[in-house]
């Protein structure tokens, strides 16, 4: 299952969720087995995006029925129709139906939560995906102080809204640090706000724990494939470096992924592929070079590349 959250506050939006994946029986063919990570928000348009939880081929596949939309295009005029569609796949009484948020921006930034069939437009926040984790999101959302102190005085009121709309995709992280939802919630949270009008997601450093989300190898290899995964959780003490690599045009709807030890780029292109492009054994600048080369898209890397001396 998934963790998704969606915030509103003021004119600033956000949408976050985790990043692990299992796909449903009679998928798994769709999904590669050396793969359980997904870009669960996706941004369709400067002023659109979406996230999802339950069946990930079926959302991938409703929403690449509006994957073509150009920049220029009002999203007002397609928005009934998208949200008639995704009620539909959210309405399946299947394994592989999915429910969804809906991030717009504008004039009058809103949300839409799409679940179980229904349509629910709420002024300041949504979520779907795991009952556990939605109860323990919205706990701590609520008894957690630290989002007023820290942006309180001292800020501008559209910036404190961004900051407080982004807030949530640092309760999510606390929330699959805590284990709630079991193995079928975790990895990185990927964020999509809207900064200047449009929609982009956020490039964050980060360290993943014991249970790497990407298993070098095939699982049918067991031995090798525990060994890949025995030498990540020696890193570090158990943890593993990575750094979410956004795009630095605003309103594209794709992202990498690097992790540091492994040297190992991913790059998750949901309305292009279903499974993720791995770039192995490549320097944080090499894999933004290729995936611009190869998909016209810029990635911001972040950090410093430590792996340059690594063989």
């Amino acid at each position: 299952m998934t963790l998704a959250v969606a915030r509103r506050v003021g004119k600033s939006v956000t949408l976050a969720a985790d990043w692990r994946l299992r796909p449903p029986k009679g998928f798994e063919h769709r999904v590669p087995r050396d793969q359980d990570g997904a870009l669960k928000v996706v941004i369709l348009h400067p002023h659109l995006a979406v996230a999802y939880a339950g069946g990930h081929i079926s959302a991938l596949d409703a929403l690449r029925a509006f994957a073509d939309l150009g920049p220029l295009q009002d999203v007002d005029d397609i928005v009934p129709d998208m949200v008639e569609h995704l009620q539909d796949v959210s309405g399946r009484a299947t394994d592989d139906r999915a429910d969804f948020l809906l991030g717009l921006a504008g004039e009058s930034p809103r949300i839409a939560r799409i679940r179980d069939g229904e349509v629910l437009w709420p002024t300041d926040g949504a979520q779907i995906g795991d009952s556990e984790a939605v109860e323990a999101f919205l706990a701590a959302e609520h008894v957690d102080p630290v989002r007023d102190r820290l942006f309180g005085e001292g800020f501008e009121p559209e910036a404190r809204d961004e900051l407080k709309a982004r807030y949530a995709k640092t309760v999510v992280s606390r929330i699959i640090e805590t284990g709630v939802g079991g193995p079928t919630i975790g990895g990185p949270v990927v964020e999509a706000s809207i900064r200047d009008g449009r929609f982009r997601y956020g490039g964050v450093i980060g360290k993943m724990s014991t249970q790497p989300q990407i298993i070098v190898g095939d699982p049918e290899k067991v031995p090798e494939a525990e060994r890949k995964n025995a030498e990540m959780r020696r890193i570090d003490g158990g943890s593993v470096d990575w750094e979410i690599c956004a795009p630095k045009q605003a309103g594209v709807g794709a992202l990498g992924l690097y992790f540091t030890q492994p040297r190992l780029g991913i790059f998750a292109y949901p309305m292009r592929h279903d499974e993720l492009v791995t770039y192995s054994k490549v320097q944080r600048q090499e894999f933004a070079t290729r995936v611009a080369a190869e998909y016209q898209i810029e990635l911001d890397v972040l950090g410093a590349d430590r792996s340059d001396s690594v063989d």
